[in-house]
């Protein structure tokens, strides 16, 4: 008979298989920490966030994604609080700033939060990784021991003014009987 002919296209996907496999490392990491990582770019629109950020704010990824940061919080807050620090850090400085923030369905939890710069290999600025740590208990015991102490400097100014009246109080009579027997 007649020849067969087959044409045949090989590509080779090992560079592609390593870059997922690096992406989903990646993932894996960006995901496994407490705190709430994000990146904005330099149009302050949200380009990555992990799974605690989608976690506090109670959105999706498709949510947020693709949106401007100030479309998830409220717009007073982001203009005199979180605009200030990201415009600092898009201009190549690393910020560290503490806020409260009110999350659905959290609450008010204060923050410490960490702004750092993202350079391109160029040395331009790609926009701001963001690293948010919830604070609130650790504010609440800090706030619990500032109390305590100030009760405390209390406690002991009125312990130290009820000292020296014992002490001029029994004075007197330690005077009295010098006196007395200095007679004798």
């Amino acid at each position: 008979g007649n020849p067969v002919y087959f044409l045949t296209n090989i590509i080779d996907i090992t560079q592609l298989k390593e870059g997922e496999e690096i992406q989903a490392r990646f993932e894996s990491v960006f995901n496994a920490t407490d705190d709430l990582v994000s990146f904005v770019d330099t149009d302050y629109v949200l380009r990555a966030i992990n799974e605690r950020y989608l976690e506090y704010w109670q959105t999706s990824h498709d949510e947020v994604i693709g949106k401007h940061i100030a479309d998830l919080m409220n717009h007073e807050t982001f203009k005199e609080v979180v605009f200030p620090k990201l415009e600092t850090s898009m201009n190549g400085q690393r910020v560290r700033y503490q806020s409260d923030f009110n999350f659905p369905g959290r609450g008010y939890r204060y923050m410490d939060i960490a702004c750092n710069p993202v350079l391109r290999a160029d040395g331009t600025i790609a926009g701001v990784a963001i690293n948010s740590r919830d604070i609130t208990e650790l504010k609440e015991k800090e706030d619990q021991l500032s109390a305590a102490l100030l009760q405390l400097r209390s406690s002991n100014a009125e312990l130290e003014q009820f000292a020296y009246a014992a002490s001029h109080d029994l004075q007197e009579p330690l005077n009295t009987i010098a006196n007395f027997t200095g007679l004798l």
